[in-house]
């Protein structure tokens, strides 16, 4: 739970329309921590480094991350 805490915090600092937005939706903790969880699955997969098959390559960095997560919130906001 601590790094759902700071993710609400980075958004907090970066993002507030997509603090609004989440804040609109009155999601739980759990439930925020289950999209952030899908999205990155989702987005991994979309990677090619999570499958049923294939085994992660490398760790992915923090640069890679940030911008993944990225995406899932413009996706998040698109939809």
């Amino acid at each position: 739970m601590k790094e759902i805490v700071v993710i609400k915090a980075r958004l907090r600092k970066r993002d507030k329309d997509i603090q609004q937005a989440v804040r609109g939706l009155e999601l739980a903790e759990g439930e925020m921590a289950d999209m952030v969880r899908d999205g990155f699955r989702i987005k991994l997969a979309e990677l090619g480094v999570l499958g049923a098959r294939i085994k992660p390559l490398a760790p992915i960095t923090p640069d890679t991350a940030q911008l993944i997560a990225r995406e899932l919130m413009q996706n998040f906001k698109r939809s």
